[in-house]
């Protein structure tokens, strides 16, 4: 990458990364509302929530096993 990014704090890009995260299911979600959408584009949408709620699960685990190696 040749572009210079700040130093984000641990913390801050976990929590950032989560917000994104937490985006991505609501608008699937709320593509799901829609009675327009085909069947498979709804799995495909079902999908996508349940394994973007699983990274965010999976996300917090390893913040939480990282913090107790630093202790």
């Amino acid at each position: 990458m040749s572009d210079v990014q700040e130093s984000i704090p641990p913390g801050a890009l976990l929590h950032d990364t989560l917000n994104q995260l937490s985006s991505i299911i609501s608008v699937a979600q709320y593509c799901l509302i829609s009675k327009e959408a085909s069947p498979e584009v709804r799995m495909d949408l079902k999908r996508i929530v349940e394994m973007t709620k699983e990274v965010a699960a999976n996300l917090k685990r390893l913040a939480e096993t990282l913090e107790e190696e630093e202790d």
